[in-house]
């Protein structure tokens, strides 16, 4: 009988250390208690819905990006998140999430652009939420009696914010309007994101974090599926080095993310992105050149310019600031002879000539002096452990 006592009283106890649903405790250091969506967050959290950065933080006041939303639907649904290419330009399969991308686009979850980018690194705002979420759930119609002074019958959005409001899921503001245009942060879409998986978070406080958010557009723009691009600055998500095989023979092209890190002595950690945007040659580029500065020389006898634009985003460094210059890339024939050629282009805007710090990014034109004929390729940091090629053949 004692023996059955002790069993029962342990359960007990043992009851009192088990988080309650709706209670999931949040292991981020940045996300406390007082956190108004802290019990979303552990939630999602304890699921693998959500994570956070190698030093322990969540970021929630950070705008969550298009690949992040990806991602979280596509672990909440449990789909194939399998690096792959994808239908898009410039989701390859060494972009972080694009396994889940290309599975969310298969479900008709999601869509790119007119362009055929994803463009997964712009934040998600509060109409395109509205809409993922309306497609990858089965959500209760919205009814038309719900009223935002900023949401009209003529936006695509409109009827997935309906849905969002009359499910619970997203409210609105004090003075009655959705903002639709406006980022999410990473903390109000898991906000989101937990009150469509668990209904029992439904009908809490409004979403909206931001300490000072925008001031209502009383003529707001109509929410587009994929809306014209924005340029904040949002945290995107932390890729994991490239681990396809980029060398002289299989170079990186236009549209092509590769994702690097490294360690060496002088510089100690870095990790960080660089993409080939694009590429001008011939004619085209020595007007470009000419119009840049009058003094620029014309290409030598035989020879062509060549400018490519490069973007590169830093993710870690233990040695700031990161120097990106023009010194950094060489010029090599498709025969694999290096042009040692010197050229230099004054008034070239903007140049790839920079100083960035973590979590900096940065778009920049560079150039190269080559054979009229060739196909030329451009190696970054030859010789190093990043060193990585792209085609510049246009």
């Amino acid at each position: 009988m004692k023996k059955a006592i002790y069993i029962v009283v342990a359960l007990l106890i043992l009851n009192l250390f088990v988080p309650i649903s709706g209670l999931a405790v949040s292991s981020f250091t940045d996300v406390s208690n007082d956190y108004t969506f802290f019990d979303e967050v552990g939630y999602l959290s304890s699921k693998g819905i959500i994570s956070g950065y190698p030093d322990g933080s969540f970021r929630a006041n950070n705008t969550v990006t298009r690949a992040q939303a990806a991602i979280m639907i596509g672990r909440a649904l449990g789909l194939d998140g399998g690096p792959r290419d994808t239908q898009f330009i410039d989701v390859k399969s060494n972009v972080t999430g694009s396994g889940y991308i290309a599975s969310a686009v298969d479900r008709g979850i999601i869509s790119g652009f007119p362009d055929g980018s994803y463009r997964p690194y712009e934040p998600v705002n509060r109409g395109q939420m509205a809409i993922f979420i309306n497609r990858a759930y089965t959500l209760t119609t919205g009814q038309t009696s719900i009223y935002f002074s900023d949401v009209s019958l003529n936006m695509s959005a409109y009827q997935s914010i309906l849905n969002v409001a009359t499910n619970g899921i997203a409210s609105g503001y004090p003075d009655s309007t959705y903002r639709p245009n406006q980022s999410v942060s990473r903390g109000q879409f898991s906000a989101f994101m937990a009150r469509t998986l668990e209904p029992s978070y439904r009908g809490l406080p409004n979403e909206p974090q931001q300490p000072n958010p925008e001031p209502v557009n009383p003529n707001p723009e109509p929410v587009n599926p994929e809306p014209e691009p924005v340029n904040p600055n949002p945290e995107p998500v932390n890729p994991e080095p490239t681990t396809t095989d980029n060398s002289r023979s299989s170079p990186a092209r236009i549209g092509e993310t590769v994702n690097l890190e490294k360690n060496d002595w002088l510089d100690g950690h870095q990790k960080y992105e660089i993409e080939l945007k694009e590429v001008i040659s011939g004619d085209k580029a020595w007007q470009i050149v000419k119009n840049a500065n009058m003094f620029n020389d014309p290409p030598d006898t035989g020879m062509k310019y060549v400018l490519a634009k490069f973007r590169i985003k830093i993710w870690e460094l233990e040695e700031e600031p990161y120097d990106i210059n023009h010194a950094k890339f060489d010029a090599v024939s498709k025969e694999g002879v290096l042009y040692d050629q010197y050229a230099f282009i004054a008034g070239l805007k903007p140049s790839l000539s920079t100083d960035l710090y973590e979590g900096a990014e940065y778009e920049g034109w560079t150039y190269f002096m080559v054979n009229e004929n060739d196909e030329p390729l451009a190696v970054f940091n030859q010789g190093w452990d990043d060193e990585t090629w792209f085609d510049i053949s246009e």
